[in-house]
């Protein structure tokens, strides 16, 4: 079936490296670049701890769209961002108006092209040229 192609690959898309910078943010309760260790962090960054990302200087035009049931980006989470962009850049947040909505609904969801879709496409055409 369907599904189990989909369960088969899923997740995809990501590597060995993303899915531990991820635990480590988790861990550290920081957005921060990747712990590469005391030693390696010296070289890389100049200190022994990652430093933590600088949102105040996102220029990018950014949208947020969530769901209330995402186990990878939590409401909390996206509210905690969303304070922390320049309100010059964060252009919306969009929750998906379906109370179950979580993370794989953005690529699998059955109403993904009503709750999501066509929302970004008609944002994407406000920055056409």
């Amino acid at each position: 079936t369907v599904l189990d192609l989909l369960l088969r690959h899923t997740p995809a898309g990501t590597s060995t490296q993303t899915m531990i910078h991820f635990a480590q943010g988790v861990n550290a309760k920081k957005f921060q670049h990747f712990d590469w260790g005391r030693a390696k962090n010296m070289q890389f960054y100049g200190q022994k701890e990652p430093p933590e990302y600088d949102l105040s200087k996102v220029v990018t035009p950014t949208f947020l769209y969530w769901g209330k049931d995402d186990w990878l980006a939590n409401p909390t989470d996206v509210e905690w961002l969303s304070n922390r962009l320049p309100a010059s850049s964060l252009i919306g947040c969009y929750p998906a108006n379906f109370s179950a909505w979580n993370h794989l609904d953005f690529l699998y969801g059955e109403d993904a092209k009503n709750f999501v879709y066509d929302k970004i496409l008609s944002m994407m055409k406000l920055f056409q040229k």
